[in-house]
């Protein structure tokens, strides 16, 4: 309730104090989802605010924050805030635990939108990473290939991580983790 409350209040102060109540306690999804659903017009301030904060929150509170930021901005933002978004998830450094569900987030959240129905989530990808992301994009669906397939990720990341396969077209996303697909 405290979170609806700060939302309503323009001061942009109030956009820094839910960005440090969303790192210290968004492992609570009903804290996330509170922190997330008043934020009207500020959701680039509340991104802002919230970027500088991921190094130092758990890896899994910066994988579900960015999974839900990610699905707002792809759902509601433009398409030149959801390339930023996307240019700066895939600029974050590899080891970042949170750019596969960010990455997933936007693709789910892209999928919503009218004019992008029905066209494969990858494509929107493509679109807003341009020919200078490509390759980066490409190193991120390696790089949940990789997850998929790892029995010592955590099993959080492994499921973002096929989700985020799943969303392109076989060869390109799921076929390189085939090895789950093995009947044992």
């Amino acid at each position: 309730l405290a979170a609806l409350a700060l939302w309503s209040w323009p001061d942009p102060w109030s956009v820094a104090v839910l960005a440090a109540g969303a790192s210290r306690d968004g492992a609570v999804r009903g804290t996330r989802a509170a922190v997330l659903s008043g934020f009207g017009g500020r959701l680039e301030a509340f991104q802002t605010a919230l970027a500088p904060r991921l190094a130092a929150v758990a890896p899994a509170v910066a994988a579900a924050l960015q999974e839900e930021v990610g699905r707002l901005v792809g759902a509601g933002a433009s398409a030149e805030a959801a390339a930023e978004f996307l240019r700066a998830a895939l600029a974050a450094p590899a080891e970042a635990g949170w750019r596969v569900p960010a990455i997933l987030g936007l693709a789910e959240g892209r999928r919503t939108r009218p004019e992008l129905k029905g066209r494969p989530a990858a494509e929107a990808l493509a679109a807003l990473a341009g020919p200078a992301g490509g390759s980066a994009l490409e190193t991120v669906f390696s790089r949940a290939a990789a997850l998929a397939l790892d029995p010592a990720a955590e099993p959080a990341q492994r499921s973002r991580a096929v989700a985020l396969l799943a969303l392109t077209d076989f060869p390109a996303g799921l076929g390189r983790a085939a090895a789950l697909l093995d009947a044992r």
